[in-house]
């Protein structure tokens, strides 16, 4: 046991230097960040793998007012940012289906069927509140 945590510090404090190309590669890598980080090509485990070379750490503190995560965020050249991110309050999400929509089909089910409705609504592009196409029943739940 004691030879398996020895062996685990002396590699934990081994260093492998880059060769002056993949340094460079990397900080180019570093000035294009924005378009790196969305490609589709990207796995994954390769963009977490980039998260822990670039952060010390990620600890996450709440606040009451407003309500809201912090993200006190330390960087591995030394540089600390903070993070606020919005929280959605109780009773909110991000899948609401959007207010025209529900005052469309509301008004709609007076003269209407719940089946004429999903496919009006699937003909102007309308979707629901989780990006799906419109359908009698979720009409239904809807109105």
């Amino acid at each position: 046991m004691k030879d398996a945590e020895a062996h685990l510090a002396a590699l934990e404090h081994r260093h492998v230097p880059l060769r002056a190309e993949q340094r460079q590669h990397v900080l180019s890598l570093g000035q294009e960040l924005s378009a790196v980080w969305p490609h589709a090509a990207a796995p994954e485990a390769r963009t977490k793998r980039l998260l822990r070379t670039v952060l010390h750490e990620i600890m996450i503190h709440t606040t009451q007012e407003p309500p809201e995560p912090l993200l006190p965020l330390p960087w591995q050249g030394g540089v600390h940012t903070e993070w606020r991110v919005a929280r959605h309050t109780a009773g909110k999400h991000g899948r609401a289906t959007e207010h025209d929509s529900i005052a469309v089909i509301r008004e709609r089910s007076k003269v209407c069927r719940d089946v004429t409705m999903a496919t009006t609504r699937n003909r102007l592009g309308s979707r629901t509140g989780t990006g799906k196409t419109w359908r009698a029943h979720r009409v239904a739940c809807v109105r």
